[in-house]
C-alpha cells in the first residue's frame, strides 16, 4: 500500500507541475499527462520502475471517462447519431483496416497478424477526442458528434476483435466457436442494457427519495462500476459497459447531477491513465531510429485523417467538418493497448512491433489537441463553410441569456410562473425528482442536481446566463452556490432569498446583489396592513415600504442594478400621491357636482377621473351630481388625500 500511494503521488506532482509549467504556453492537460509519466517513468528518471498500479488506477479512469461521455448520449441521441457510428465509424474502420492490412501483409505478416494490426490503427482515443472537443466547446457541433459518433463504433468493434483472435491466430478450428462466442456475448450485451436501462433508474429513484448526496454519489459509483464490471466478465470490455450504464442514466432527470459527481474523480483518474501512458514510451527507441519512428508516425496519422474524411464527405458535413472531424480521430486510441496485450497473448504481436507502436500511438495522441487547432485555422483562413446542422442535432434549444433559477418551492414557482408569463428562457435546478418531473413539461431545462457543484451550473450554461435567482431555504447552500456562481461568472446578477435578515450581509459579501429578506419583507408587509386599515393609499404604502429598504439596503444596491423606472417616476413626483375613493351612502356629497364641491380649492387635491357602472371618464365633467357607489381617482399629496377623503367618506362634514 506504501509503495502504491508513493506511486500515486509522484505521478500527481509530476502532473501538476506539469500542467502548472506547460499550461501557461497553452500546452493541452493530455501532453502535460503523458510528459510527466515519461519523466517519472522507468524509461525517464525511473522514479516509477513498474508502471502497473497506475495503470490499473488509470484504467478506472478511462472506465469513469466512458460513462461520462455516455451521460451526455441518451438514447435518443444516439438514434439521432446512427448514421455517425453506423455509416462513419464503420466504413472508417474498415478503410483502416483494409489500408494498413495490405502493406502489411506485403511486409511479411500473416493475414490474421495484419487484420490485427489494422484493428489497432483503428482505435481513436475517446479520452484525448473528448477533452479536446470540450476545451474548445466543440461536443455539441456536428464534427464533434461525428468524431464521438466514429469514436463509439470503434470502442464498440473491440468485443468482436477481441472474440476474433483465436481465429486470426490461425486456430481453424476454433472458428465456429468465434462465431459462437460472439453470438451468446451479443445476446449477453443485450439482457445487460435491458437489465441496466430498468434497474439502474428503478434503483437510483428509491436512492435520491433518501435525500442524501452522500448515498447518491455512492450509487452512482455503483452503478457506473457496477456495469462496468458486469459487462468485463461477458465482453471482456469494461469501458463498454460504463458506457451502456451513461446511456441509460442519460435519459433520466438525474443525468446532470451523476455527471457532476462523476466529473472531479474522471478528471483525477484521468491524469494516472495517461501518465501510465506516458511511462510505456522509450525514448531510446526513437533515438535508434528516429527518421523511421516520425515517419510512422507521419503515415498513422495522414491514414486516419484520410480515412476520417472520406466518412465525413459521405454523411455531407461539408469541407469544415471533413477536416475538422477528421482531424478529431487522426489518433491512435487507448482501446489499442487493451488490444495489443490481448493479441499479444496469442502471438499476434509480434515483439519486434511493440516499442514502435506504443511511440506511434503515444506521439499521436500528444499531436492530437495541435492538429486540431491547426487545421481549424487553417479553416478558417480558407474561410470553409461551417459544418451543416447534422442528422444529430440536440433536441433542446441552447441556453443563451437566460435565468438560472435554483429551488422551485413555493418561492421558486412564483418566480417561474412569472418567467413563464413573461416568455423569459429559464432554466430549473432541484433536488426534489417528483418536482422536476412536474415541471419539466413547462421547462425543458430542468434538471435534478446539486447547485453547489460547479459541473451543475455548467450544465445549466451559468457563463451565458444574464441572471441567477436562488430560492431555496437553505442558508449553507445558497452561500455555496452564490460563491460558485460568482467565480464562474465575475459579472453575473445574482438575486437570492434568504429567510434572516443576518443573512444578508454574508451573502452580498460573497457577491449577491439582491438578497430578499423573508423577515424583513414579512415585517413590511404587516407594517402596510396597518397604514391600509388607517387608509392610507397603496401608492403611500408602496413609497413608505421603498424608503425603508433603501435605507436597510443601501449597501445592497450600490451599482447592483439600474434604477427602475417607475423608481424615477417616483422620484420626480415626490409629493403626488393617488388613490381611489368610494362615495359612501350617507356622504355629504351625494347629489353635489365637483365643480359645487370645488375640491381643488379647499383641498389641494385634483379629481383626475371618474367611474360609474363599470364606466370611466377621465377629466371627468364637473357639472354631473355624484351618486352613491362612484368611484373618484384623487391626485395630490398624502395630506390633500386625505382631507377629500374627510370630504366623501364623513357623513353630514359638509351638508
Amino acid at each position: 500500500m506504501d509503495s502504491l500511494l508513493r506511486d500515486i503521488v509522484i505521478v500527481m506532482a509530476a502532473s501538476l507541475v506539469a500542467v502548472g509549467l506547460l499550461g501557461r504556453l497553452r500546452v493541452p492537460s493530455v501532453v502535460c499527462f503523458l510528459l510527466a509519466g515519461l519523466l517519472v517513468g522507468p524509461h525517464g528518471t525511473a522514479l516509477i520502475a513498474s508502471q502497473d498500479a497506475s495503470r490499473q488506477l488509470g484504467e478506472i479512469g478511462v472506465v469513469f471517462l466512458l460513462f461520462t461521455v455516455g451521460l451526455q448520449f441518451s438514447v435518443g441521441d444516439l438514434l439521432r447519431l446512427r448514421s455517425y457510428v453506423l455509416l462513419g465509424g464503420g466504413l472508417q474502420v474498415l478503410l483502416t483496416v483494409a489500408l494498413v492490412a495490405v502493406p502489411a501483409r506485403a511486409m511479411g505478416l500473416t493475414l490474421g497478424q495484419a487484420t490485427f494490426l489494422g484493428y489497432m490503427v483503428a482505435q481513436t482515443s475517446t479520452t484525448v477526442l473528448l477533452r479536446v472537443l470540450t476545451d474548445r466547446g466543440e461536443v455539441g457541433a456536428p464534427h464533434g458528434r461525428f468524431g464521438l459518433g466514429v469514436s463509439i463504433a470503434q470502442d464498440l468493434s473491440v468485443v468482436p476483435a477481441i472474440l476474433f483472435l483465436p481465429l486470426w491466430a490461425g486456430t481453424a478450428s476454433e472458428t465456429g466457436a468465434a462465431w459462437g462466442a460472439l453470438a451468446l456475448t451479443a445476446l449477453q450485451l443485450a439482457g445487460l442494457a435491458l437489465a441496466a436501462r430498468y434497474l439502474v433508474p428503478w434503483f437510483l429513484e428509491r436512492v435520491v427519495r433518501t435525500r442524501s448526496r452522500e448515498a447518491f454519489t455512492l450509487a452512482t459509483l455503483v452503478g457506473a462500476l457496477g456495469t462496468a464490471w458486469l459487462c468485463g466478465l461477458v465482453a471482456g470490455s469494461a469501458p463498454l459497459g460504463a458506457f451502456l450504464a451513461g446511456i441509460v442514466l442519460a435519459g433520466s432527470p438525474y443525468a446532470h447531477q451523476a455527471l457532476s459527481e462523476i466529473t472531479p474523480l474522471k478528471d483525477a483518474l484521468g491524469s494516472l491513465f495517461f501518465a501510465s501512458v506516458g511511462m510505456m514510451v522509450d525514448p531510446a527507441a526513437w533515438a535508434q531510429s528516429p527518421l523511421l519512428s516520425l515517419g510512422l508516425v507521419v503515415g498513422a496519422v495522414a491514414l486516419k485523417l484520410f480515412t476520417g474524411a472520406l466518412p465525413a464527405l459521405a454523411l455531407r458535413l461539408g469541407p469544415r467538418g471533413m477536416v475538422l472531424g477528421s482531424a478529431g480521430v487522426a489518433q491512435v486510441g487507448e482501446f489499442s493497448f487493451v488490444l495489443a496485450a490481448a493479441g499479444a497473448q496469442h502471438g499476434l504481436f509480434p515483439e519486434v512491433l511493440q516499442a514502435q507502436f506504443v511511440s506511434v500511438a503515444v506521439l499521436s495522441m500528444a499531436l492530437s489537441p495541435g492538429l486540431v487547432r491547426a487545421l481549424s485555422a487553417l479553416a478558417d483562413r480558407r474561410g470553409l463553410r461551417a459544418p451543416s446542422a447534422g442528422p444529430a442535432g440536440t433536441a433542446l434549444p441552447p441556453l443563451d441569456d437566460h435565468v438560472v433559477l435554483v429551488g422551485y418551492g413555493v418561492t421558486g414557482r412564483n418566480v417561474g410562473r412569472v418567467l413563464l408569463r413573461h416568455r423569459v428562457p429559464h432554466a430549473v435546478i432541484d433536488l426534489n425528482p417528483a418536482t422536476v418531473r412536474e415541471v419539466k413539461g413547462l421547462v425543458p431545462h430542468a434538471a435534478y442536481g446539486d447547485a453547489t457543484q460547479e459541473g451543475m451550473l455548467r450544465h445549466m450554461a451559468i457563463e451565458h446566463a444574464r441572471a441567477l435567482v436562488i430560492a431555496i431555504p437553505d442558508p449553507a447552500a445558497a452561500r455555496q452556490i452564490v460563491a460558485v456562481a460568482r467565480k464562474l461568472r465575475p459579472d453575473l446578477y445574482i438575486a437570492v432569498r434568504t429567510r434572516l435578515l443576518a443573512e444578508v450581509d454574508a451573502l452580498r459579501a460573497l457577491g449577491a446583489q439582491d438578497v430578499v429578506s423573508e423577515e424583513f419583507e414579512t415585517s413590511l408587509e404587516l407594517a402596510g396592513r396597518a397604514l391600509a386599515a388607517y387608509g392610507i393609499s397603496d401608492r403611500l404604502v408602496a413609497r413608505e415600504k421603498a424608503r425603508i429598504r433603501r435605507e436597510r439596503y443601501a449597501a445592497l444596491l450600490d451599482g447592483a442594478l439600474p434604477p427602475a423606472p417607475a423608481e424615477d417616476l417616483d422620484t420626480l413626483l415626490a409629493e403626488a400621491d393617488v388613490s381611489t375613493l368610494v362615495v359612501a351612502p350617507g356622504s355629504a356629497v351625494v347629489g353635489r357636482s365637483l365643480r359645487a364641491l370645488d375640491v381643488r380649492q379647499r383641498t389641494g387635491a385634483m379629481v383626475i377621473a371618474h367611474t360609474r357602472d363599470g364606466s370611466t371618464r377621465a377629466s371627468p365633467d364637473p357639472e354631473v351630481p355624484l351618486a352613491v357607489g362612484d368611484r373618484l381617482a384623487v391626485m395630490g399629496t398624502p395630506e390633500a388625500i386625505l382631507a377629500v377623503r374627510a370630504m366623501v367618506l364623513e357623513p353630514g362634514a359638509h351638508a
